[in-house]
């Protein structure tokens, strides 16, 4: 009897329909799969999102990002809320190290340091920022359709924390020419 070779690896198949290298199986069709997939409510809000996010698959846009990293997904407030810490506390560091002769080093180890911090943490804590979003849009009627029809991130929402963080930039300049006497020179 001729023997029957895998299609998938080449390796010959038991009983003339399964392989025993690959898995492959001769004439046998999957039906019904949705009982298998088990997504959660915050994977079906999140979409593709949700993997780069529980894998951490976008640490360079954490790093690039920062707070902001929050904004992007639609967290307005905590994204501007931890700029504006991050960047008063720069100020202060650059302040204090200025005046014993320091230059612009401990500053910029100040942002990587904030920076590596985002990268370790963000994504956990974002996860549970959108589990409790997740958790108010429940108690609605027909929460399912409206978390599969949002979107959890947006590169408008991120642009609109740049204009707002470009504004408040602004201002902070502003104060401090103000407060040096050198707004009119």
């Amino acid at each position: 009897m001729k023997e029957i070779v895998c299609p998938k690896c080449g390796f010959h198949l038991t009983n003339h329909s399964y392989c025993v290298k690959c898995g492959y199986t001769k004439n046998v069709f999957s039906t019904g799969m949705e009982k298998y997939t088990n997504k959660n409510d915050v994977e079906l809000y999140m979409k593709n999102s949700y993997r780069k996010v529980v894998y951490n698959q976008n640490l360079f846009l954490i790093f690039l990002l920062g707070p902001l990293y929050f904004s992007y997904f639609k967290f307005y407030g905590i994204g501007f809320l931890l700029f504006f810490l991050e960047f008063i506390g720069a100020y202060f560091i650059f302040n204090f190290f200025f005046t014993f002769g320091f230059g612009i080093e401990p500053l910029v180890i100040y942002y990587l340091g904030s920076r590596i911090f985002y990268v370790v943490v963000a994504n956990f804590v974002l996860l549970k920022l959108i589990g409790k979003r997740v958790d108010s849009i429940k108690k609605e009627k027909n929460y399912q359709e409206k978390i599969s029809s949002e979107n959890s991130c947006s590169f408008y929402s991120l642009l609109v924390s740049i204009v707002f963080v470009c504004f408040f930039l602004l201002l902070f300049l502003v104060w401090y020419r103000i407060q040096n006497g050198t707004l009119f020179r």
